[in-house]
């Protein structure tokens, strides 16, 4: 029986402040994520000149998930090196507006790492006959 002068505590259930805290924490990792995904947009150049280009081989053309960066592998003159067809990968240059200078550099440095930069695009290459031209190119 209750006396007069105690007092009676409230309840706090333990689960209910863990609840608040996890769903603080995943509100805030969401907040997170949304504005690290409007800063960095998504890029559709690479996507839109693999398509106007109908390349669809998505193993040897990899656009990264933001759509910063373009990877193309060309088909070398071995046997057993599948790639993209030159003219494919021409087709895409081409849609990207690289400079003829450029592709004209790729296509005759053979061996070793070359790059170049323009117009706020920079392309990084390795053109070997046997295996063929690889290009990075990234906004």
């Amino acid at each position: 029986m209750a006396q007069p002068g105690d007092e009676q505590r409230p309840v706090v259930r333990r689960t209910s402040v863990w609840f608040e805290v996890i769903a603080f924490g995943l509100l805030a990792a969401c907040g997170i994520a949304i504005t690290a995904a409007a800063s960095h947009p998504i890029d559709a150049r690479f996507t839109l000149a693999l398509d106007q280009c109908g390349v669809n081989d998505r193993l040897r053309a990899v656009v990264s998930a933001q759509g910063r960066s373009l990877y193309l592998d060309t088909a070398g003159e071995t046997m057993g090196n599948p790639g993209l067809e030159i003219a494919e990968t021409q087709c895409v240059l081409e849609a990207l507006s690289v400079p003829d200078s450029v592709q004209q550099r790729m296509a005759s440095e053979n061996d070793g790492e070359h790059s170049a930069m323009w117009a706020g695009l920079e392309a990084n290459w390795t053109h070997r006959p046997g295996t063929g031209l690889d290009v990075q190119l990234s906004f």
